[in-house]
C-alpha cells in the first residue's frame, strides 16, 4: 500500500516505511532489478519540520481538520489548543476556567466536518464541546473515568461517541451520544 513516498511493508503490522524510489524493499529487490521501468521517481518535496511552541508539558494527540489548514494539538498540560498547520502558527487555546475547562490530560479531540465544532476528551473525566472559531465553551458531559477517545459520527454530525477507561467499580464503556439543534436544548 503506497502512503506517499513510502510504500507499507506488513498489512498486520508496520515493520518498516522505506523509500520507493531506492529499491531497496528487501523481498523486492530482485524484481526491481527485472522490471526498473516500473520505479517513477516520486516528486521532489520540500519538507520543513514545524515547532510548535505552546504547550508546556507533552503533546498526547493531534488532529487535522477536513481541508489540512488546522492543526489541533491535546496535550498533559490541560489545554488544547490550535495551529495553522502551513506554518505552525497558534491560533489560540480552548480553556476559560476550572469549570469551563479540562483540569486533566486532554487525551482526545475531534472536530466536526465542517469545522465549526470541537470536542476533546479528557483525564478528568470530562468531554468539553468548543466552538472552534472563537473558543466559546458550549457544553460538559461528565463521566465515571478517564474520557480516552472522543470521535464525531462520519456523515452525522449530530452525534459522537466516547471510550472511557474503567474506573472504581465503573467498568469501561463506549457511549454515543446526540448533540441537540440548539444549546437551549
Amino acid at each position: 500500500q503506497h502512503l506517499g513516498r513510502f510504500v507499507r511493508v506488513s498489512a498486520a503490522r508496520i515493520v518498516s516505511f522505506v523509500p520507493v524510489a531506492c529499491g531497496v524493499v528487501q523481498a523486492s529487490h530482485k524484481l526491481l532489478s527485472v522490471l526498473p521501468h516500473l520505479l517513477v521517481e516520486p516528486p521532489e518535496v520540500t519538507m520543513r519540520p514545524l515547532l510548535l511552541k505552546g504547550h508546556t508539558r507533552s503533546i498526547t494527540y493531534l488532529q487535522y481538520n477536513r481541508e489540512g489548514d488546522l492543526l489541533f494539538t491535546c496535550s498533559k498540560d490541560n489545554i488544547p489548543t490550535v495551529w495553522y498547520s502551513d506554518s505552525g502558527e497558534r491560533l489560540g487555546t480552548y480553556h476559560m476556567d476550572s469549570e469551563r475547562g479540562h483540569t486533566g490530560t486532554v487525551y482526545s479531540c475531534d472536530v466536526s466536518h465542517d469545522s465549526k465544532l470541537l470536542l476533546t476528551a479528557s483525564g478528568d473525566q470530562t468531554v468539553i464541546l468548543w466552538e472552534v472559531e472563537t473558543g466559546i465553551f458550549l457544553y460538559k458531559w461528565k463521566h465515571s473515568g478517564s474520557v480516552r477517545c472522543v470521535r464525531f459520527c462520519e456523515g452525522q454530525y449530530s452525534r459522537f461517541l466516547t471510550v472511557v477507561d474503567p474506573f472504581s467499580t465503573y467498568p469501561a464503556s463506549l457511549n454515543v451520544y446526540s448533540l441537540a439543534a440548539s444549546p437551549e436544548d
